[in-house]
């Protein structure tokens, strides 16, 4: 389930770059990046657990079971990462011009 319109078209770069070539730009140009990123455990469930998923699922699990999930999950990546997670991210740029300039 999605809960963005055009969400499945523009989780993807060219999907992107599409959707800002018919909203009237030129000259689009879409690249990804990765960058490593090291954050605090802490840090990275606080974030998290504001993201869409899991205030979709706050939103339906009663009281109990949302606690429960997030004693859960905070124990998983404690146990197997422990107080610091390393990772990659992959950023997609796009750049572009109006029909106007």
């Amino acid at each position: 389930m999605r809960n963005l319109p055009s969400e499945d078209e523009l989780a993807t770069l060219d999907g992107l770059a599409e959707a800002i070539g018919r909203a009237g730009f030129t000259e689009v140009s879409a690249e990804q990046k990765s960058y490593a990123v090291e954050v605090e455990t802490r840090e990275f469930l606080k974030s998290r657990f504001i993201s869409m998923a899991s205030r979709y699922m706050k939103a339906h699990l009663s009281p109990a079971a949302w606690t429960t999930f997030q004693t859960s999950a905070e124990e998983a990546l404690y146990e197997q990462f422990g107080e610091r997670l390393n990772f990659e991210t992959r950023v997609n740029f796009v750049t572009a011009r109006t029909r106007w300039n």
